[in-house]
């Protein structure tokens, strides 16, 4: 028999200290679960898209558009990482800020996502993936 426990960061303490999210009740939190979210001027159907697309906000608007139009969460990604060196230069300076900002942006913008994370109260959060 599989369960959920197989599948979880083995790090990651389990005496409900820490609210791990990742494919269990807290999936809402990761950028891809399917929350569509509006920044940067644009329509976006995973707050990954939107993350992965800024990548290339200033150096590649074709890579842009494809994400954008990717089918899934996990096409924007490997586009992206198929595609780093085309990335902005600065990237690794300021990704944490654009993650920052898109998860502000999806908060704002899913009241599901909103109310999963007032459930949390004051624990940590953990992508456990």
């Amino acid at each position: 028999m599989t369960t959920i426990a197989q599948f979880r960061d083995p790090q990651l303490a389990t005496d409900g200290s820490v609210v791990g999210f990742y494919e269990r009740e807290f999936y809402a939190f990761s950028n891809f679960s399917s929350f569509q979210v509006d920044w940067a001027g644009r329509h976006w159907p995973t707050s990954e898209h939107a993350y992965q697309a800024a990548r290339f906000f200033e150096t590649a608007p074709e890579l842009v558009e494809r994400i954008a139009r990717a089918r899934s969460a996990h096409e924007a990604f490997t586009v992206a990482r198929s595609n780093t060196k085309y990335q902005r230069d600065n990237w690794p300076d300021i990704k944490a800020e654009v993650m920052l900002e898109i998860c502000r942006h999806k908060l704002q913008q899913n009241p599901y996502v909103r109310r999963k994370l007032l459930q949390t109260e004051n624990e940590y959060l953990v992508e456990d993936s």
